[in-house]
C-alpha cells in the first residue's frame, strides 16, 4: 500500500526528470555566484592596492638613486684635488700645471709654445695659449711669478739664432764622398752613389754640369747644388791611346765602339798620335765628342 502511495506521487515522466535536473543545476548555480562575485572584488581591490604600493616603491627608489648619484658626484669632485703654488710659465713643468687644474690638451701646447720659441713676458701672455680659459687663468694669475732674467735670456738666444746664418757649403766633387755630396740639397743616398759610381767610371770631373748625366739628377736639383759645388781637374785619369788596348779604350763611357776602332785602325797605319787634336782633325771623333774625351786622354 505505501509503494503504490509512493509510486503514485514520486513518479515522473522522462520530461519531468530532465526539468527537475536542470532547475537542480540553477539552483546550484544561484547559490554559488555571490561567492564568486565576492572573490573576483576582493582579488581587484588587492590588484589596485598593489598597483599604488609600487608607484610608491618606484618613487622612494627614485628618490634614493637621485641622492646617492648627487652624492657620488659631490665625493669625486671632492677627491680631485687642486694644488696652486708659484710658478713661471717660462720654466713650469708638465706635472706642475697638471697639479693646478690644466688639462692634458692645454698643457702640451702650452710646452709646444715654448719649444717653438714662445716667450712669456707677462701674466696675461699666457690668456694666449689656445684652450686657456678665463676661469682658469683668474685661477692661477695670483701665482703666476716671471722671472725677468730668464725671459732676457730666451730673448737673446731666440735674436742669435735668428742672426745665425747657414754655413754655404762648398765641396770639391771629384774627391767628396758620398757623406759629403749627401749634405747638398736635393742629393740623397742613391743620388751620392750614383755621382761617385759615374765619377769612378769616367776618371773624374772636367766641370760640375757634368752632374747632369748622372741618372736621374734633373735641371732643378743642379740649379740648387751649382753654387756650393766645385772641380779639381788635377786627379783626372787618363787614358794614353798611344799604348792602350781596344778594350780600355772602349770602356770610357764618351767613345762609341765605332770610335775605338776607328782610333785603333788610324794608329795601326799611320803609328802614334803625336797630339789629342789629331782625333778632330783626322775625323775619328765628331766634335762633340772630341770636346768632351779630350779631358781624358794623352799620347805620351
Amino acid at each position: 500500500m505505501i509503494k503504490n502511495f509512493l509510486n503514485e506521487y514520486f513518479n515522473y515522466s522522462k520530461q519531468e526528470n530532465r526539468g527537475i535536473i536542470v532547475l537542480i543545476i540553477l539552483i546550484i548555480i544561484i547559490f554559488f555566484i555571490p561567492f564568486f562575485i565576492k572573490k573576483q572584488i576582493t582579488r581587484q581591490k588587492q590588484t589596485n592596492d598593489y598597483s599604488e604600493f609600487a608607484q610608491k616603491v618606484e618613487k622612494i627608489v627614485g628618490k634614493q638613486s637621485e641622492s646617492s648619484h648627487s652624492v657620488v658626484n659631490k665625493i669625486g669632485a671632492r677627491t680631485k684635488k687642486v694644488e696652486y703654488f708659484c710658478f713661471d710659465p717660462n720654466t713650469v713643468s708638465k706635472l706642475e700645471l697638471k697639479k693646478m687644474g690644466f688639462t692634458e690638451k692645454q698643457t702640451l701646447i702650452l710646452i709646444n709654445y715654448r719649444k717653438n720659441g714662445g716667450i712669456f713676458k707677462k701674466k696675461s701672455d699666457l690668456k694666449k695659449i689656445y684652450g686657456i680659459t678665463d676661469e682658469l687663468y683668474s685661477e692661477v694669475e695670483t701665482y703666476i711669478t716671471i722671472k725677468k732674467d730668464k725671459t732676457k735670456k730666451l730673448n737673446i738666444e731666440n735674436k742669435k739664432r735668428e742672426t745665425v746664418k747657414p754655413v754655404k757649403l762648398s765641396i770639391e766633387i771629384n774627391t767628396a764622398d758620398t757623406t759629403e755630396l749627401m749634405k747638398l740639397s736635393g742629393i740623397g743616398e742613391v743620388f751620392s752613389k750614383r755621382i761617385v759610381n759615374y765619377r769612378d767610371f769616367l776618371g773624374g770631373f772636367f766641370d760640375k754640369t757634368q752632374l747632369l748625366e748622372v741618372y736621374g739628377i734633373k735641371k732643378e736639383t743642379y740649379e740648387k747644388i751649382k753654387d756650393n759645388i766645385f772641380v779639381d781637374t788635377t786627379d783626372i785619369k787618363k787614358i794614353n791611346i798611344n799604348k792602350a788596348d781596344f778594350k780600355t779604350i772602349a770602356k770610357h763611357p764618351y767613345l762609341s765602339y765605332a770610335d775605338t776602332k776607328r782610333i785603333i785602325k788610324f794608329r795601326e797605319i799611320s803609328g802614334n798620335f803625336t797630339n789629342v787634336s789629331q782625333l778632330k782633325t783626322n775625323n775619328l771623333v765628331d766634335l762633340d765628342t772630341y770636346n768632351k774625351i779630350r779631358h781624358y786622354i794623352v799620347t805620351e
